[in-house]
């Protein structure tokens, strides 16, 4: 708590670092995620109301929130001379990031003014990936490679569609979503299909692929199955736009 305490007096210097084009990738992502922990962590205080300290300054991140998330759609952007490792890799840790302070209750309002800027970057780098994920991932065979990744194309596109399942669970952020329910089904349905790795692993022993399958499934970590929770979630509180867009 004191080190999330400490994210007032030096909330100004971390978000000039990581609102800096002149900084590293990797120094903006730690950026990023420095101030989702503290921003957490202070939520939590705030909410247990035994800090009056953690009370005060939730309001001054909260204050600050918009600048962050403007970090966060800039990191999904990504920057000219960026490899797309980097891309992929900083637009994960903000969509990371941005989906665990969108499950907070005290944090969704002002979410709500500001969530579309990141989530419109997003998506068109989810949809920029497409192409190249197909010819690698869907219709090749990896060998399992891309699910082994930290950050790669598989793990953001699987972090979008935790952060759509989250929006929908908050009364603030779910309107944000009624009328995007099919272009949203487009952009990421083509990531749902079963790839060629698993089409081997079924072919060898559909046994062990049975068991990996409830494994991926238990640990939320396959994008098909990703796929599959946010269909669920979109039926369960979209259910007349979702059925029409299914």
């Amino acid at each position: 708590l004191e080190v999330a305490l400490s994210l007032g007096p030096l909330q100004q210097s971390l978000l000039a670092i990581a609102s800096s084009q002149q900084s590293p990738p990797a120094l903006r992502r730690r950026c990023i995620e420095a101030h989702a922990s503290g921003l957490t962590t202070l939520v939590a205080a705030a909410a247990i109301g035994s800090n009056p300290s953690a009370t005060g300054a939730l309001g001054v991140a909260l204050e600050a929130l918009p600048s962050w998330l403007a970090v966060h759609a800039a990191l999904c952007t990504g920057c000219e001379g960026w490899s797309d490792q980097d891309k992929i890799a900083c637009a994960f840790v903000a969509v990371r990031a941005l989906t665990t302070l969108s499950r907070f209750n005290s944090l969704r309002e002002v979410l709500s003014g500001c969530i579309e800027g990141v989530l419109r970057p997003a998506s068109l780098l989810v949809q920029h990936i497409e192409g190249g994920y197909t010819q690698a991932i869907i219709a090749s065979d990896d060998a399992g490679a891309s699910d082994d990744e930290d950050a790669g194309p598989a793990q953001l596109v699987a972090q979008v569609m935790e952060l759509l399942q989250a929006m929908l669970m908050g009364k603030e952020l779910r309107p944000l979503l009624k009328s995007r329910v099919k272009s949203l089904l487009q952009l990421l349905v083509p990531f749902m299909r079963v790839t060629e790795a698993q089409c081997k692993a079924w072919r060898e022993d559909p046994n062990e692929f049975l068991a990996h399958e409830e494994d991926d499934r238990v640990r939320g970590a396959a994008v098909r199955l990703s796929g599959e929770y946010l269909v669920g979630e979109l039926l369960s509180h979209l259910k007349r736009e979702s059925g029409r867009a299914l």
